[in-house]
């Protein structure tokens, strides 16, 4: 038979009930540590793809201001101001006034923007062909990743 309860019993049978609920104290903690690293996690990534976005939109400006540059500055005019811009020197010096840490080379190194011209071909109408390249990591996870972006112009 069950005896009277009394605030000794409620206190045994409380505790017994707390014992036997232990093992899943700070369950809690760990679910939510693992949801914000998670979160955390996706956050970083959007903004490592916007900058990468925006570093992509910034080359390829920097492509079209430099091609258009040189398309209309590729003859000389006849007051011979401004000088020609049909060399690859003078492309690649106009894409650099708008990628200002960009520096001529071929293959970037991790977080640097590299940009070339490579000069006029044979064809007719002559073209020059201007290259941005990016190379980034993504969040320390993967990478490098090399972004290109790259426009033919005609010189003409």
């Amino acid at each position: 038979m069950r005896q009277p309860s009394s605030a000794f019993n409620d206190g045994l049978e409380m505790r017994r009930t707390n014992h036997k609920r232990s093992w899943d104290e700070g369950a809690a903690a760990v679910e939510t540590a693992i949801a914000l690293f998670v979160l955390l996690l996706m956050i970083l990534g959007i903004i490592e793809f916007g900058t990468a976005l925006y570093s992509y939109n910034t080359m390829q400006l920097a492509i079209e201001q430099a091609g258009r540059y040189a398309m209309l500055q590729a003859t000389i005019p006849p007051t011979n101001v401004p000088p020609p811009c049909n060399t690859v020197a003078c492309a690649e010096a106009k894409m650099k006034t708008i990628l200002t840490t960009a520096a001529v080379c071929a293959v970037p190194a991790a977080g640097q923007i590299c940009v070339n011209a490579t000069p006029p071909a044979g064809v007719n109408p002559p073209t020059m062909t201007l290259t941005a390249a990016y190379n980034f990591n993504f969040i320390g996870l993967g990478g490098p990743f090399t972004m290109t972006a790259q426009g033919t112009f005609p010189l003409d």
